[in-house]
């Protein structure tokens, strides 16, 4: 059977950095009032700000680690597999046939580690991939890249038509 994989650990820093990155506005205001109420000598108390940093940081990194340890995928015979969530639970199957285009993206801090991101589009999408992967061995990206176009061999053989031409379409359009 197929054995569930997790992400590398670099990713639960990058969720860390994405969450930090779409709160820092709301953060910078919250401190610019909690600084305006010490200097103006108002209800807040200095014991307060310690507390709050804590919880701050809580609300940004739990849902960063429990993605993290939550979320798993699969590489099976017909397709991938992907399930995440706690109270929410999510589970994603995409058929190697309804694959489009398989990116992968290499961001300066996974290179020591030989590590991509890989994003997975399919058809009828609007502009968002339909499953990211993080952080996976490079020898990932390549195994789902040889099931897709092997999938895609094995139907192009079942209409009768050449499968070499269908795999060479395949890389071409999917670049």
């Amino acid at each position: 059977m197929y054995s569930e994989r997790k992400l590398h650990p670099i990713a639960l820093l990058k969720e860390m950095f994405d969450n930090l990155r779409k709160s820092i506005i709301p953060i910078v205001i919250g401190l610019f009032y909690i600084f305006q109420a010490i200097k103006n000598n108002q209800w807040f108390q200095a014991w307060l700000f310690p507390i709050l940093i804590i919880i701050v940081i809580l609300l940004m990194f739990a849902p960063a680690m429990i993605k993290y340890w939550t979320y798993r995928y699969t590489l099976e015979e017909k397709g991938l597999r992907i399930k995440y969530g706690l109270i929410f639970r999510k589970n994603i199957f995409i058929p190697y046939e309804r694959i489009q285009t398989v990116q992968q993206k290499q961001w300066f801090f996974f290179i020591p580690f030989n590590v991509v991101q890989i994003l997975v589009e399919t058809a009828g999408t609007s502009g968002k991939a339909e499953a990211d992967l993080s952080a996976v061995p490079k020898s990932v990206a390549q195994e789902l890249k040889d099931l897709r176009d092997g999938k895609k061999a094995e139907k192009a053989v079942e209409q009768g038509e050449n499968p070499d031409q269908v795999i060479k379409k395949s890389f071409c359009c999917s670049k």
